[in-house]
């Protein structure tokens, strides 16, 4: 995505940090309610447990050059992760949430996971490929014979 395609890395910056986010105040609210940490501990081990981990990996993805096949492969990947998480550990919690989850509770629940899920998918929309210029002339248009936007 970083040499041949700026508009999908920036896509996939802005749904990282649309899921990042959410999650660090998460985990923020978690450490200042249920384990009694003041919030300025709280900010400060979020921060020291978070910030490494994105410029590590910020700069590795950065440095190392992948190949579409293995990009694809690493983002479907990731995907699948997040989607077993998310519906094998924490749809049932999500569900019974309250001493009494009404209906309205559960479809809220389920319409904000559609959303989300959603969010992330429409990244892929407008996703291009990386090749080397096709020779004037030729057939194709550098889709990889897939016919992405036909």
């Amino acid at each position: 995505a970083k040499a041949c395609n700026p508009a999908a890395l920036w896509a996939i910056v802005g749904a990282t940090v649309a899921h990042e986010a959410p999650q660090e105040l998460a985990d923020f609210m978690l450490l200042v309610s249920k384990a009694g940490w003041s919030w300025k501990v709280a900010v400060l081990a979020n921060s020291l447990t978070a910030l490494p981990a994105a410029i590590i990996g910020s700069i590795i993805s950065y440095e190392v050059e992948v190949s579409s096949n293995l990009q694809g492969l690493l983002l479907a990947f990731g995907g699948g992760v997040y989607l077993f998480v998310a519906t094998t550990e924490l749809a049932s919690t999500m569900m019974h949430l309250g001493d009494k989850p009404t209906i309205a509770s559960s479809l809220m629940r389920i319409g904000f996971f559609v959303l989300g899920a959603t969010l992330i998918g429409l990244v892929l929309l407008e996703h291009g490929h990386c090749g080397a210029p096709e020779p004037e002339g030729a057939a194709g248009g550098g889709d990889d014979g897939h016919g992405h936007g036909r």
